[in-house]
This record gives C-alpha cells, sequence and structure tokens, in this order.
C-alpha cells in the first residue's frame, strides 16, 4: 500500500487543469457508454495513484493493470472526473539540495498532478561529489518519509547530486531499464560508492535493472577509460551501452566485446558516434538498445552545450533539440515510469578540504550571469514538458 497526503487547494487546482487539458485531447476515447472499450489506454493503471482530491486515500497497486471499467469498479465510485483523476498524470518532485533550482518556473512548465519540494540543504555539503553511506542513509529516509508519488519528474540540483537519482530508480520494484544523457558516463570503479562519478555501478547492481544505455559523453573521460577506472567489465557484458555524441576512438588493454554503441578494432573502442548521424537514424540506435521493459530517464544538463545550460562541469555538445528529440522517440516506443534531472549551476559548498580538492582538479572554474541563468530556465523548463509527456504519454499506452 502507498500513502498519499492530502492535496492543497492549489494541488487540486492545477490537477483538475490538467484534467481537462487530458480530455480535450483524448475527448474522442471518451465517447463509448463504457470505459471498456479503452483498455489498450490503460496499461499504467497498475499505478494508480489516489481515490479523489478530498481525502488522504491509501490505494492498492495491484501486479497485473487494471482496465479503466475495473478500476471504477474496484473503486466504488462512478464520478468519471474523479476516476480520471485517479490515472498516473505525473508529479513534480524537487529535491533541494543547493537553492538552485527555479520551483515556479518548474510548476508552471506542465499541467502536474502535484508538487512536493524535500529541503536537502541542510545535507547538501555532505551530500555534494560524495557522500558517507549515512548521509544516503538520512536522505533515503526522508524520501521514504514523503512518499512515493509515481510517475514522478525530480529536479535535484547540481550534476555534484547525480548519485541521488540512485535513491530515486531503487524505489522501482518493476524491471526496468534507465537511459541515462549525461557528457560524462559516470562509471569510475575507483570511486567512492556514494559518488556523481560512480554512481552508475550503483544502479547496475540493483537487481532488477536490466541495462544501462549511456548517451552524450563527449568528456575525456573516454580516454583510456580502462587507466581512468571505467566499468569496462559493464561494457563487455552488455549490461551497459554508451552512445558518446562525438568522441574518438578509445584505447583499451584487452579485448571488449563488440554492442550496440562500440565495435572493438585493432586494440581500441570504435564508438558509434550519435553526431554522425541523421538525428532519426540516433534516435533509433538509442531506442533499440533499450530492452522492452519500462524505462527510467536520467539527465545531467552537462550534457549540453554551454550556449543552452551552465553547470559545474565540463560540458558536451548534444544540442538540447537532439535530447528532447530522444526523450520523445523513447516515450513512443517504450512506457516511462519516471525521470531525474540535475546539472544546475551553484557555487559549490563542500564539506571538506578533500572534496574542495577534488572539485578544484576536476571541474572549471565558472561563475553564473544573467544571460546563464536564463538559459538555463529556458532548458529546465522545455526538458520539464518533455518529460512530462513522456511520462503522461506512457501511461496511457
Amino acid at each position: 500500500m502507498c500513502e498519499f497526503p492530502q492535496h492543497a487547494p492549489g494541488e487540486k487546482r492545477r490537477a483538475v487543469k490538467s484534467i481537462e487539458r487530458w480530455l480535450d485531447c483524448h475527448a474522442g476515447a471518451m465517447v463509448s457508454a463504457t470505459f471498456a472499450e479503452t483498455k489498450s489506454a490503460a496499461r499504467g493503471s497498475e499505478r494508480i495513484i489516489e481515490q479523489s482530491f478530498d481525502a488522504t486515500a491509501s490505494v492498492p497497486l495491484p501486479s497485473d493493470p487494471l482496465p479503466w471499467s475495473d478500476a471504477l469498479t474496484a473503486s466504488g465510485r462512478g464520478e468519471t472526473l474523479a476516476n480520471i483523476t485517479r490515472m498516473t498524470i505525473p508529479h513534480l518532485r524537487i529535491l533541494d539540495t543547493d537553492g538552485s533550482v527555479d520551483a515556479q518556473m518548474l510548476r508552471d512548465a506542465a499541467p502536474w498532478a502535484s508538487t512536493s519540494e524535500m529541503d536537502l540543504r541542510d545535507l547538501g555539503p555532505a551530500l555534494r561529489l560524495w557522500s558517507r553511506r549515512k548521509t544516503i542513509d538520512i536522505a533515503r529516509a526522508r524520501l521514504a518519509q514523503a512518499g512515493d508519488l509515481r510517475p514522478s519528474v525530480s529536479f535535484l540540483g547540481s550534476g555534484d547530486f547525480h548519485h541521488l537519482a540512485v535513491l530515486l530508480i531503487e524505489r522501482v520494484r518493476e524491471p526496468l531499464s534507465v537511459l541515462h544523457i549525461d557528457n560524462h558516463p559516470d562509471w569510475v570503479k575507483l570511486a567512492p560508492r556514494w559518488h556523481c562519478g560512480s554512481w552508475i555501478n550503483r544502479v547496475l547492481e540493483l537487481p532488477n535493472v536490466q541495462r544501462v544505455v549511456t548517451v552524450g559523453p563527449c568528456s575525456d573521460d573516454l580516454v583510456d577509460p580502462a587507466r581512468k577506472g571505467g566499468n569496462l567489465a559493464a561494457l563487455d557484458a552488455g549490461r551497459l551501452v554508451l552512445f558518446p555524441w562525438q568522441h574518438a576512438p578509445s584505447r583499451v588493454r584487452r579485448r571488449i566485446q563488440d554492442g550496440r554503441g562500440h565495435e572493438w578494432r585493432n586494440g581500441a573502442l570504435h564508438w558509434r558516434n550519435l553526431a554522425e548521424r541523421q538525428l532519426l537514424e540516433a534516435c533509433g540506435m538509442v531506442v533499440a538498445a533499450l530492452p522492452e521493459t519500462a524505462v527510467w530517464i536520467t539527465i545531467d544538463k552537462d550534457v549540453l552545450p554551454e550556449d543552452e545550460a551552465l553547470t559545474n562541469w565540463d560540458q558536451g555538445r548534444m544540442p538540447l533539440a537532439a535530447v528532447l528529440e530522444t526523450i520523445r522517440a523513447v516515450a513512443a516506443a517504450r512506457r516511462v515510469i519516471g525521470a531525474d534531472v540535475c546539472g544546475e549551476y551553484s557555487p559549490p559548498a563542500h564539506a571538506n578540504w578533500f572534496k574542495r580538492i577534488e572539485a578544484r582538479m576536476d571541474q572549471p572554474r565558472r561563475r553564473s550571469n544573467a544571460d546563464a541563468l536564463t538559459a538555463n530556465s529556458r532548458t529546465d523548463s522545455a526538458l520539464a514538458a518533455a518529460l512530462f509527456e513522456a511520462c503522461n504519454r506512457s501511461t496511457l499506452q
């Protein structure tokens, strides 16, 4: 059972507006006198989140999808509007780690069913860059206390907090794959276990994660990756697929099995760079690499060029338009059950001098300015809208 809190009046109004928009777009499916004819659009109804907006509800999440007609019977309510609101319209979750997320702008980006904000700024310096298990456990406990609103789109703050994505992904119980869009593979085995540069390895340890598909790297992490601690074993086993946006062949010390994103030849991994292909073909390659299971999308905005985002890290060259088209292509072919976004810029605040030294070694020195922050807001708004549509579309497949 999942417990869901009461909705504030403003959240109720936003959710009702989202339902009205949904009805405008899908009125044809409602012409039938019974919901039974729309079973094909109800594949996500096992994630029903609430019975109404008027009271706290405990809603069972059955193992098999319920068609709308059965959901109506199970709920014991006949009001069309009240039952349609029980559909899994995506929620917006903000994990405020560093004060960098423009919450109001994100609320306005899409007709969310509801929004929630969790203040983690007291943990921010200890979580930033890497974290001890004790601090991770505190953050995990706070997420558990807040309830599990699914599907959700979460914003995490700076890319220094990307490892918090594991705390969201680990809450999923069904088989899934992870689409990871980032300028860095985040696969370093030599880093601490809870590190923004190694967290993909934690995801690969989750028993229900079938594959991680990383899209967009242009960084030097792919230069001599074995020496830098890259998880080539996962690449070799096919648990990890990597599509750089643009990168030269990577020298490796042993043969790696060919994969969807690379070919081993003459002692090097020759990448199937997405930038060298038409966008439609590139998106098709990414979709084909994802098993036909549920998909979680995780994005670090450092994948984008500097004219489209300002982050704390070195940035790539994958255009925002290509990121958005990739999201749409995946949502059209797979069921997207949640997403998270990081890569805001915030002045570094670290808990100890070890972190300060690591940040000075690894991160470019940058300062924010009004134009860059405005570009960040535009990019966040576009990503929020695309991810809302991806999750919302998937619940109707």
